[in-house]
C-alpha cells in the first residue's frame, strides 16, 4: 500500500503551488504540508530500495527530528 496516494501527492503540490502564488497566505499549510508524518515517509521510501527492511521508528524519529 502507497505511504502517499496519488491524491495525496497532488494535493501536496496544490498546497506548494498556492504558497508559490501568495506566500503570506498560504505559509502555515505549506509548513503542514512539508512537516508530515505521511511527507517524510514518503520521501524516504522513495530512496530506500527495500523499504519493508526500514525501521518504522526512524520514520518518527526523522519527523521528530
Amino acid at each position: 500500500m502507497p505511504l502517499l496516494t496519488m491524491r495525496g501527492l497532488e494535493r501536496n503540490w496544490a498546497t506548494r503551488r498556492a504558497f508559490w502564488a501568495d506566500r503570506a497566505a498560504h505559509e502555515d499549510e505549506l509548513r503542514k504540508n512539508l512537516l508530515s508524518l505521511a511527507v517524510t515517509k514518503h520521501a524516504t521510501s522513495e530512496t530506500i530500495p527495500n523499504v519493508e527492511l526500514y525501521d518504522p521508528d526512524l520514520w518518527t524519529d526523522e519527523y521528530a527530528f
